[in-house]
């Protein structure tokens, strides 16, 4: 075995000059031309709502392709159709208990709330309320969503190696992994996921032979 470049042995670095030259390129370098760019816009205010949004000028711009809105994304999803269904059932059986009419009764994504009322219940709270009012037809929701077309989520994932010209040493350097996943009941699972199918991945690239 040449110990030279066995395991643990001493390295020097043989990428500097590309970087020192201004030669080194990255992720950030790579702009096809026909790339989109998105743009994320929330309150200013920590702990702020934005009450109202025209987003018509926005869409009728020039290079724009999609505006979405949050109420655009609580419009679909099966998961988000649900919960449509249960502040439906909730509204009347709250408005009743609360003394307020179901019409000034709102969901703000976090209460409910009616002017007043000081009262501002949760989902969980009013589900407590129903439980105890033996209203366990509340605490049960069924909904159904069709999506108009085939689901393809986007992703890209994207390795940055180093190969050592003198040894053909491959290194992984970073792993950057972007994916659609929509709404995410359990994250941890799905990260989970993600990570079971790149690590055999890897390892079959790097360290399988023929």
């Amino acid at each position: 075995m040449d110990s030279k470049f066995g395991q643990s042995q001493p390295g020097g670095w043989i990428e500097d000059r590309r970087f020192l030259t201004g030669q080194g390129r990255y992720v950030d370098d790579i702009a096809p031309c026909d790339a989109l760019h998105a743009l994320f816009l929330r309150s200013p205010v920590a702990h702020g709502r934005v009450a109202a949004l025209d987003v018509a000028a926005a869409r009728a711009a020039e290079g724009v392709h999609l505006v979405l809105t949050a109420g655009d994304l609580r419009a679909a999803g099966v998961t988000l159709a649900t919960v449509q269904a249960m502040l439906a059932a909730f509204t009347p059986f709250l408005a009743e208990r609360l003394g307020v009419d179901p019409a000034d009764l709102a969901f703000d994504g976090e209460t409910f709330r009616a002017p007043g009322s000081n009262l501002t219940p949760t989902l969980c709270e009013a589900a407590v309320m129903a439980r105890a009012a033996g209203r366990t037809d509340l605490l049960r929701h069924r909904a159904e969503y069709r999506l108009p077309g085939r689901s393809y989520p986007n992703g890209a994932h994207v390795a940055a190696v180093e190969i050592a010209p003198e040894t053909g040493r491959t290194e992984l350097v970073k792993y950057t992994v972007t994916d659609d996943f929509g709404t995410l009941i359990a994250p941890q699972l799905v990260e989970g996921q993600v990570h079971g199918g790149i690590a055999p991945g890897l390892g079959q690239v790097l360290c399988v032979a023929g």
